[in-house]
């Protein structure tokens, strides 16, 4: 049995996390500040799979809670804790400065005194990746430029780099260069740097990966940076038209929270130093698809493509998954209509 805390654990992946866990048989701590903007007005009692889970409201970074993890000696600490709207990010630098990257120096500077063994892992975003890269016929990779706002407001959304059939979109791995286009994606960078560079203390072993989209059952209809899965359904169970941006092309890799679950427990039992890694299905989905796939679920409202687009999008996404194949060789992708169905039904009765 291990002793499990789960830093924002009454978000999103950290209720799958911790429940994960706990149907192990392990001893779980849920942290969490029940901030208003990520759980709507929501608190511990609406949550039932945190039952018969110690629960702490506080902050990540809280003496208090600080000082219970050097009391209570953790074999594992996952840390979910982070401000994620990317539009929002640009609007609000101080705020997200100070919850993204100074509480997390703090986290950081923590670990440097503990004196037990303990893995930590981080998770970072693909918003590190920004436009991502891509490859030439000579085998060069190079960052993707930004679009300009002249070439989106006439309709034109591909790459430059596309006009070149021998060019292609190379999938996100931490071998090739980032440069996020949020200041969220900076932040995720900043930690993952912070943690990296700062931690050097003999008993943690740091493992930082990089999520994908995750979707899936438990996400919220009201966080309005949970992504555009909740917004199409929404619009479709009320009978309305969704419009899928930049004609529908629009891709992302995305990931049930099921399996991100099982990846991220499988890791913690990795002792050894590993590369930052990439955790996705490896494929890349459009939009226009995920679409389609929900309106046949709620069997109504309709899906349109139109040439609207939103100023500091990425056009394309996936991850490469080759470390994490050879690191988690039993993950099976949980297929995406699969996803869809089931978070219709949860959904549904919630």
């Amino acid at each position: 049995m291990n002793k499990v805390y789960v830093l924002g654990g009454a978000g999103f992946i950290g209720r799958r996390l911790a429940v994960h866990h706990r149907s192990l048989g392990d001893e779980v701590v849920v942290v969490d500040i029940f901030d208003k903007l990520i759980h709507n007005e929501k608190n511990l009692a609406d949550y039932d799979e945190l039952s018969g889970i110690n629960v702490i409201v506080d902050d990540f970074v809280s003496q208090n809670v600080l000082n219970l993890i050097s009391k209570n000696k953790p074999d594992i600490i996952y840390n979910l804790v982070s401000q994620t709207g990317t539009a929002d990010s640009n609007e609000r630098l101080d705020y997200y400065l100070n919850e993204n990257v100074s509480k997390h120096t703090r986290l950081a500077n923590f670990l440097n005194e503990i004196n037990f063994p303990l893995q930590f892992i981080l998770t970072s975003s693909r918003a590190v990746y920004g436009n991502g890269c891509f490859r030439d016929k000579s085998g060069q990779v190079t960052l993707s430029e930004n679009r300009t706002l002249d070439n989106l407001q006439k309709g034109v959304f591909e790459y430059n780099w596309e006009g070149d059939p021998n060019n292609v979109f190379v999938p996100h791995s931490y071998s090739m260069p980032t440069l996020p286009i949020s200041f969220y994606g900076t932040s995720k960078l900043y930690q993952e740097n912070v943690f990296q560079s700062v931690v050097r203390n003999k008993f943690v072993n740091c493992i930082i990966v990089r999520l994908q989209n995750v979707i899936g059952v438990g996400q919220s209809m009201f966080n309005p940076y949970t992504g555009l899965l909740c917004w199409f359904h929404k619009t479709l169970s009320s009978g309305g038209n969704v419009s899928v941006f930049e004609d529908g092309k629009i891709t992302r890799d995305f990931i049930d929270v099921d399996d991100v679950a099982f990846i991220l427990e499988r890791l913690s039992r990795n002792k050894n130093s590993l590369p930052i890694l990439d955790i996705g299905v490896g494929k890349e989905t459009q939009l226009l698809e995920i679409a389609n796939l929900l309106k046949k679920e709620v069997g109504k409202g309709d899906v349109k493509t139109t040439k609207q687009f939103r100023e500091g999008d990425c056009r394309r996404g996936v991850a490469s998954i080759l470390e994490l194949n050879l690191l988690v060789p039993e993950y099976k992708p949980t297929p995406l209509a699969h996803t869809l169905s089931k978070f219709c039904e949860y959904v549904q009765s919630h």
